[in-house]
């Protein structure tokens, strides 16, 4: 096999650079009651956990997703299926990301923020359990961002498209 040019690899960072600084983030946004009955969008910003402090845990297998009972959540309606079809389980192991999120009345509750199309695939494949890393609640709450510092820290700057 023919080695690439060095130039290539120049050209495909110099891509990553300014996909930083354009701001492009993975963020998985949910909806979520609040104490006084009404609803507020909460985004993860999970590129911010893959390149902050903890992204040395990212692949730290602490937790297992039951493939079944995540199956039948609503994630999983969501998934894109063309997609999920072309992901191959058993080269690519790595594992979901599970938030740990704390409701108003003090429940705790586990989301699969990312690794859905995995776990879908999984599901298909008739895996049973899939290894996860599990984020603390305080874990969770340092990725969480409002609808108003998603506005102000992540909107495009005037003139780009």
């Amino acid at each position: 096999m023919p080695r690439l040019p060095d130039s290539i690899f120049q050209t495909a960072e110099k891509a990553i650079e300014e996909r930083r600084d354009m701001r492009w983030r993975q963020v998985f946004s949910i909806p979520m009651r609040t104490k006084g009955g009404g609803a507020v969008m909460l985004h993860f910003d999970i590129t911010e956990y893959k390149k902050g402090k903890l992204r040395h845990k990212l692949d730290d297998i602490n937790y297992a997703v039951n493939v079944r009972e995540w199956a039948r959540s609503p994630s999983a309606k969501k998934v894109d299926r063309d997609y999920a079809k072309g992901i191959c389980i058993k080269k690519n192991r790595k594992p979901v990301l599970v938030a740990r999120i704390e409701n108003h009345d003090g429940t705790v509750h586990d989301l699969v923020i990312d690794g859905n199309h995995r776990l879908y695939r999984a599901n298909m494949v008739n895996l049973k359990t899939y290894p996860a890393h599990r984020l603390t609640v305080d874990e969770t709450k340092a990725i969480t961002v409002t609808d108003e510092e998603m506005r102000l820290k992540y909107q495009k700057p005037k003139g780009s498209k």
